[in-house]
């Protein structure tokens, strides 16, 4: 493996195992079916009601915080419902079985714009402090220096921005 780069997101324990060059922020947000059916306007309105994430994401994260709060405030729980694919989180509270789910700041900007019929974006963008990056094998500083090269590059001529506002990606993204 030279690069990966599948919406990789830099972690403490990633960056143990491999290097990066970031690129991106991502933040995440609570997306809603379109109507918004339960009224729901941020992350505390989710006590007692269904929250669908991608299996092994970060928002899994937020969302089991998210219970441990409603259960320390004596509220009702959480239900925090896996799924192997955001297309499937997605579809969940598209079809009531979520109330709502968590995604990705790009993720939510992709599918408001794209599904615009069938998806809301509610509540502010927390957590936006992650960065995305190219994973590259540890140590391997001359592939790591290309990378950081080329994107620094594409952001110098303007690509980056337009790539960003092609594919829908937040402002809030960019490292540039």
């Amino acid at each position: 493996m030279d690069i990966v780069n599948s919406a990789m997101y830099i972690t403490p324990a990633r960056a143990e195992q491999m290097d990066f060059v970031p690129y991106m922020r991502s933040g995440t947000q609570m997306v809603v079916r379109k109507g918004n059916p339960w009224r729901l306007a941020g992350r505390g309105d989710l006590c007692g009601r269904k929250v669908s994430v991608t299996l092994g994401g970060i928002q899994k994260t937020y969302a089991r915080a998210d219970n441990e709060g409603c259960k320390a405030a004596c509220r009702a729980e959480v239900t925090v419902m896996t799924f192997p694919s955001a297309q499937e989180a997605a579809m969940a509270a598209r079809n009531g079985r979520a109330d709502a789910y968590y995604e990705s700041t790009a993720g939510v900007a992709r599918i408001t714009t794209e599904l615009a019929d069938g998806f809301e974006a509610v509540g502010n963008v927390f957590e936006v402090g992650t960065q995305i990056g190219f994973a590259v094998r540890q140590g391997d500083t001359a592939m790591a220096a290309a990378l950081a090269r080329a994107v620094r590059e594409v952001a110098a001529d303007g690509t980056y921005h337009r790539l960003m506002d092609k594919y829908y990606r937040p402002r809030i993204g960019s490292l540039f």
